[in-house]
């Protein structure tokens, strides 16, 4: 046998078995380790974790909604450690697990799988108000909360603190039973049982009262400087710097025992409540647009006690005789769905800007509505008392309540893992 013809064949058959001996064995890598999840807003959430001291390629983020299979949503490079999701639906239950990728494809095996959900998670802060509060609403930058009550005076809440900013009382109104901002959120314009007051926010001073009699509900444009307000029996909408007026009535010239007012967001629409009766006017001119008529002819559902607009303004709720509630949808002047309680009142009610729910409160209870299956999600019990006013926060992170011993709460709403 010729060795030299065999010499290069050896050579490639040793050469190649010093590489499969020398070459590290590719098993896949490590999982990904101390993974944390931040909420952010309702819309989006931050997921973080430790870099891996392995030799990986990339890490990939799978997702999935609900009981979808899940799909990978971002490649992130072996370098980074966080990671924004974004335009997230905040009534859907999100399921995430995080891998590393070799640099031969391999992925990190049987990794942890993390569920979310976009809940009112608990009371994380309480206000200490002098006495009882009638009346709620944050800032559009909610960067501070007002409330006004029994005590005559509207408090003007720092929410970075987590303090009193001030107080505002002169002239010394009895109470104030409803509060709005004004659109420019110059002014805080409270209503009292037979005057309102406008106090100057900037600084901290009175402005102007209009002495009517008897005053039942107020609301101020979100879009420019009028507010309406129902005095006696005439449904009056002023211009608070011009003190121009306009007296509104429906085709009948009728506008008496009016419940409640409310301009819908856009600033186009005005609802009165009075009696069982719900009419909508268009600010523009002032005429009647949409006719509700109450559904029921007897106690205790035939007086309309509250109406509010949803963030869209194509849904009015309205509260009749404190029992039961009915979305109406605007347009065809239709009952979408209807909540009734039996035992105690339902005083207030609260639209979620950030996603399709609605706050109700029923005296010493939370109950969220969801408007899509038009039925109850969940009801969160605390002793807080008899509940009379709700209001959200404009990204819809923040709910506040009153409550017990005259104390405002703060409920959180977060993005947080299910057990």
């Amino acid at each position: 046998m010729n060795l030299r013809l065999l010499f290069p064949f050896l050579l490639v058959v040793l050469l190649n078995s010093c590489d499969k001996v020398n070459s590290p064995i590719d098993n896949p890598p490590n999982n990904v380790t101390n993974i944390n999840f931040k909420s952010l807003s309702a819309k989006s959430l931050e997921i973080s974790w430790e870099n891996s001291k392995d030799d990986i390629d990339k890490i990939l983020i799978y997702r999935s909604a609900n009981t979808s299979s899940f799909q990978i949503i971002a490649t992130i490079n072996n370098k980074d450690s966080t990671f924004i999701d974004n335009n997230l639906d905040s009534l859907t239950t999100y399921n995430y697990y995080i891998v590393n990728v070799s640099k031969s494809g391999k992925e990190s095996q049987n990794p942890q799988t993390y569920s979310l959900k976009y809940e009112l998670s608990a009371i994380i802060n309480k206000f200490q108000s002098p006495k009882g509060v009638f009346a709620l609403q944050f800032s559009k930058d909610n960067k501070y909360l007002t409330s006004g009550g029994e005590n005559g005076s509207v408090e003007i809440w720092d929410m970075n603190s987590n303090s009193l900013k001030f107080s505002l009382k002169e002239p010394y109104p009895d109470w104030i039973i409803n509060i709005a901002l004004s659109y420019d959120e110059h002014y805080i314009i409270g209503a009292s049982t037979g005057e309102i007051y406008l106090w100057d926010i900037i600084s901290g001073t009175h402005y102007k009262t209009f002495s009517w009699g008897s005053i039942r509900s107020m609301d101020s444009s979100p879009t420019n400087s009028i507010f309406a307000a129902d005095v006696i029996y005439e449904l009056r909408v002023i211009n608070y710097l011009t003190d121009d007026t306009v007296f509104v009535t429906d085709e009948n010239g009728e506008m008496n025992d009016i419940r409640d007012i409310q301009f819908s967001h856009d600033g186009n629409l005005l609802a009165v409540s009075y009696y069982n009766k719900i009419k909508i006017f268009d600010t523009k001119t002032w005429q009647l647009k949409y006719f509700f008529q109450s559904p029921y002819g007897s106690e205790p559902f035939n007086d309309i006690y509250l109406i509010r607009f949803s963030p869209d303004d194509e849904i009015l709720a309205a509260i009749y005789g404190r029992k039961k509630l009915n979305f109406w949808d605007i347009r065809t002047q239709t009952v979408l769905g209807s909540h009734t309680v039996q035992s105690y009142n339902i005083e207030a009610i609260a639209f979620n800007p950030s996603n399709k729910t609605v706050m109700i409160g029923e005296w010493y209870k939370i109950v969220e509505w969801n408007l899509e299956s038009m039925s109850v999600s969940r009801e969160f019990y605390q002793d807080v008392g008899d509940i009379k006013t709700l209001t959200f926060s404009s990204d819809g992170n923040y709910l506040a309540s009153d409550g017990l011993n005259n104390q405002i709460y703060l409920w959180g709403y977060s993005w947080h893992l299910l057990e």
